[in-house]
């Protein structure tokens, strides 16, 4: 558990590629550079690497990615300073405390900007994880906040490895369900948002519509880029459908304009994609217990 240390870009960039993968170092002020690094075997399954650096910019290129043949996956937490993870089209920004996962099959950027970095970096087996591929390239790049249950923890027991002679038996088994449970956080997190995302666009694009008789799931879905299937799943998280979504909110614009507008209940239904007034009368009974004249109140 020495502490290696290195006062130059090239002797990091060797450095880097012989305790992780192959990449590519460079930083605006070589002749100001200096790192560190100390690493220490959890067991065969997870290797754990502390580092301090001044700024600098790692890439994983694409060729050095197709290339890899390793069964790791990287899980990095910021200890100090701040930093930048771009993978798969997404960027991570991270503050003290914070983490990511990124992937050595994929190309990616590490952008230590600011000067006085201190990370931690996680070399794990993804067969030990059990995660599959596809789950991933969901979850590499999503930034972790500190206060992702599990991550502090993960902390505490990461800079007590490095005080230990030898590693207590069955801390790797710890280390790696707290990872699976910070970085699982972090997918499921943004899952929600981007089905909330999708959800909430759903709901503008109907309501903006409704008196547009032949809108329907189909049309809802090609106006925001998405699958059927991505739809209704964004609906489903919610216990709800869009097509019934859509019969809702007609029936709601419908009530509104039967109470508070003089309009005919034939020109009510149009305004609420009901071109034929017996099929609106019969979808307003449904839903109501009552044909549209009957709920109507009076306009003074």
């Amino acid at each position: 558990m020495e502490r290696v240390r290195t006062p130059s870009i090239s002797e990091w960039q060797e450095l880097s590629c012989n305790t992780f993968v192959p990449v590519r170092c460079r930083t605006d002020d070589p002749s100001e550079f200096s790192a560190s690094l100390r690493s220490v075997r959890l067991d065969k399954r997870i290797d754990l690497s502390e580092i301090t650096s001044s700024s600098l910019r790692v890439e994983r290129r694409a060729d050095e990615a197709r290339a890899y043949r390793g069964d790791e996956i990287l899980f990095m937490i910021q200890l100090e300073s701040r930093s930048a993870v771009s993978q798969a089209g997404r960027t991570a920004y991270l503050m003290p405390g914070s983490a990511v996962l990124y992937d050595p099959r994929t190309p990616y950027v590490l952008d230590f900007a600011d000067t006085a970095q201190a990370l931690l970096v996680f070399s794990v087996s993804r067969r030990a994880l059990g995660v599959a591929d596809h789950r991933i390239g969901h979850m590499t790049a999503r930034p972790i906040h500190r206060s992702t249950p599990g991550l502090s923890s993960l902390v505490g027991l990461a800079r007590g490895a490095f005080n230990e002679e030898s590693p207590p038996g069955g801390l790797a088994s710890t280390f790696e369900h707290l990872i699976f449970l910070s970085a699982g956080y972090a997918e499921g997190t943004a899952y929600r948002s981007e089905i909330g995302r999708i959800r909430e666009e759903a709901m503008r694009f109907i309501r903006a519509n409704l008196s547009d008789e032949s809108l329907s799931v189909a049309h809802v879905a090609a106006a925001l880029h998405v699958s059927q299937r991505r739809l209704y799943s964004a609906f489903e998280h919610f216990r709800e459908s869009p097509a019934k979504r859509m019969r809702e909110e007609r029936i709601g614009q419908a009530r509104r304009l039967l109470r508070e507008t003089s309009m005919s209940v034939a020109e009510v239904g149009a305004a609420c994609g009901y071109r034929d007034p017996s099929v609106f009368s019969r979808a307003f009974s449904r839903h109501e217990g009552c044909p549209p004249r009957a709920y109507r109140v009076p306009v003074s």
